[in-house]
């Protein structure tokens, strides 16, 4: 059976876009992660290396919650948004994992944890709705942890949809797509796959 996002969910997936560029909008993912790891890192004395071999993954689903932080009011430092960010990102991405207990110390020491819980419910909402909307594609993806390696398209799924506009021919269209965000060098998935879960999403947007 097939999965059919709501409109409410999709707004969820693709309020965050960054614009055609996807080149561009994948080296900037990229930066995004690397900034706020380095920050966290130095500012909390943690060891987020595991983080950096998910590309801009990690960048590609918290962005949405860097612009959802600074829009409402909790009132977070710069080094507290970074922190919070890099909890989301530990909980996505490892859950249950040494990190995400010293990342969660950090946290509550900076006495936010009662926020962060708040806003790791909206995240942890989010990876579902992302990870069954990728199901529900029929890709050759089997595992979780794969569908998360695909996280970069989160905020770039409203700009996808775009392109349908412009080149209605779907198998044009996912070729392009996937060679653009292939060739910023910092997409760490299958070329092929890639393609694939693009050509499923303009198909399933159109």
């Amino acid at each position: 059976m097939n999965y059919l996002i709501t409109e409410h969910q999709f707004k969820i997936i693709s309020e965050s876009t960054l614009g055609s560029n996807f080149n561009e909008n994948m080296k900037r993912l990229y930066s995004f992660s690397l900034r706020t790891i380095n920050k966290v890192e130095k500012k909390y004395g943690l060891n987020l290396r595991l983080l950096t071999t998910w590309g801009p993954a990690v960048g590609g689903f918290v962005l949405p919650f860097d612009n959802f932080i600074r829009t409402k009011n909790f009132n977070f430092t710069d080094n507290q948004i970074s922190l919070v960010l890099i909890g989301i990102a530990t909980t996505i991405f490892f859950d249950n994992k040494p990190i995400l207990r010293k990342v969660l110390s950090k946290i509550k020491e900076e006495g936010i944890l009662d926020s962060f819980k708040e806003i790791v419910t909206k995240a942890k909402d989010l990876k579902k709705v992302f990870i069954k909307f990728m199901e529900s594609l029929s890709t050759s993806i089997n595992s979780v942890s794969e569908i998360l390696s695909y996280s970069f398209l989160i905020p770039i799924i409203g700009d996808i949809q775009n392109i349908l506009s412009k080149n209605p021919d779907i198998v044009e269209s996912s070729k392009l797509i996937g060679e653009r965000l292939l060739s910023s060098g910092v997409v760490l998935v299958s070329a092929i796959t890639l393609i694939e879960v693009i050509n499923k999403i303009l198909k399933r947007l159109s």
